[in-house]
């Protein structure tokens, strides 16, 4: 089998599953030309065809953020919506077993005219679909989304794949947070689907002493981010920038609990990553977190006004149990190992090859 993925993303979940995965199969990222990589969807269709003709039978898709242009409108989404369209028709003519990862259900940057639409008619043209929850399967279902050829595969840990030498001490001792500080931490790309500017204003309501929340991560939103500025307080410290690899440790092990306070999400990675640095979350039982124990986080429903807020509160007044909780977040997070998870994933190349 030769494997065509598509995108190439800055996440590390790729290349952790893949390189479990090329003692047995041929994996290739397809990417844009270098010197057009603005342009490079423009160069989709013929990349497919001589990628083909090289041999390779599988494409893997697992976003397609790619599509879009930088301009928005009315037209850009109806052409890149009819473009998208004809690439996938082209993926089938070409004789490529279509393999979707249902990273996002419904995109959060909606480049499509009617990205709805566009999934479902996805879902009914691939050979199989991976997910990475039963959760997801059900939410699929609300949406009209065809779930036949459909493999539940969760997300592997994050364990290693940052550094993590520091002690709480060191950590709280670079960002110059006291030692008998309540640290939350929210940690990855700010964006306003992740429900942030909620987070800060539920945490605002419950002026807790000594309790630091601690957002970490870049935010390309200009209008979100000066409104989360607005918002912060005293308390809050805002640190809206990418992260270096060597550096995330220092936030983690900074921290006494994680939260993910998101409005919408399929799978969320910055979950996972939290409890492979063994720390609890705080976040709405939604996607694949509903997986999560409850023995290694605070949850609350989406439709509870005053969850997010009952959850931050809650973990607050339960602090004794935090080193137990963090435990119990790293046994769980360690059972989902990427050598299992490749010889998953192996196994839908393998049926949907020898169909």
């Amino acid at each position: 089998m030769k494997i065509l993925a598509y995108p190439k993303s800055p996440n590390p979940y790729q290349e952790l599953l893949y390189q479990k995965l090329r003692d047995r199969v041929v994996i290739k990222y397809l990417l844009p030309p270098k010197r057009f990589s603005k342009f490079g969807i423009y160069f989709f269709p013929f990349q497919l065809l001589y990628n083909r003709i090289l041999g390779y039978n599988v494409f893997h898709l697992h976003w397609s953020h790619e599509f879009q242009f930088a301009i928005k409108n009315v037209f850009s989404r109806i052409f890149i919506t009819v473009y998208f369209l004809m690439c996938l028709i082209l993926i089938k003519i070409l004789g490529y077993k279509l393999i979707w990862t249902v990273h996002n259900i419904i995109s959060y940057e909606e480049p499509f005219a009617n990205d709805h639409l566009v999934r479902i008619f996805l879902s009914k043209l691939c050979d199989a679909k991976i997910v990475h929850s039963e959760q997801n399967l059900i939410d699929m279902k609300k949406l009209n989304f065809d779930v036949k050829n459909s493999y539940v595969i969760p997300i592997g840990n994050y364990i290693d794949v940052y550094k993590n030498s520091l002690t709480k001490i060191q950590s709280r001792k670079i960002l110059n947070l006291r030692m008998d500080n309540y640290v939350i931490l929210c940690f990855g790309r700010v964006e306003p689907y992740k429900g942030i500017d909620d987070l800060i204003g539920q945490f605002n309501e419950l002026n807790l002493p000594k309790t630091v929340l601690h957002i970490v991560g870049p935010c390309s939103d200009n209008s979100y981010k000066q409104k989360l500025q607005e918002y912060t307080k005293d308390n809050t410290i805002l640190k809206l920038e990418f992260i270096a690899d060597e550096d995330v440790q220092v936030y983690f092990n900074a921290a006494d609990i994680v939260a993910c306070p998101f409005k919408r999400i399929t799978t969320s990675s910055s979950a996972i990553l939290a409890l492979s640095f063994a720390k609890p979350v705080i976040a709405p039982l939604i996607g694949n977190i509903v997986d999560i124990p409850n023995n290694a986080g605070f949850f609350y429903n989406l439709g509870d006004k005053a969850g997010l807020k009952n959850a931050i509160l809650k973990s607050f007044s339960n602090r004794s149990i935090l080193p137990k909780m963090a435990d119990n977040a790293f046994r769980y997070v360690r059972k989902q190992s990427w050598n299992k998870i490749a010889n998953q994933t192996y196994e839908v190349y393998e049926e949907v090859s020898s169909n």
